[in-house]
């Protein structure tokens, strides 16, 4: 989803996100498990995270832990 993304955009840097935020568990997810995927230029970085919290926070969490990752990586 990235990569398609930073293709269609034209941009340095993509991110995308698939799992489970909840409220229930889904298709063999657990609520909580996140992976991600950031391409810088023409690096890609790819994340499995397990988040606590309602759907709400564990959205903001994937938000918050992608701008860090993106800044650390730059």
């Amino acid at each position: 989803m990235a990569s398609v993304t930073k293709e269609k955009l034209s941009s340095n840097i993509a991110v995308s996100f698939t799992g489970n935020a909840g409220p229930n568990a889904s298709e063999g997810k657990e609520v909580g498990l996140v992976y991600s995927c950031i391409i810088i230029d023409e690096n890609v970085y790819q994340y499995k995270d397990i988040y606590q919290g309602n759907r709400s926070e564990i959205r903001n969490s994937c938000i918050i832990d992608a701008k860090k990752r993106i800044l650390e990586n730059l």
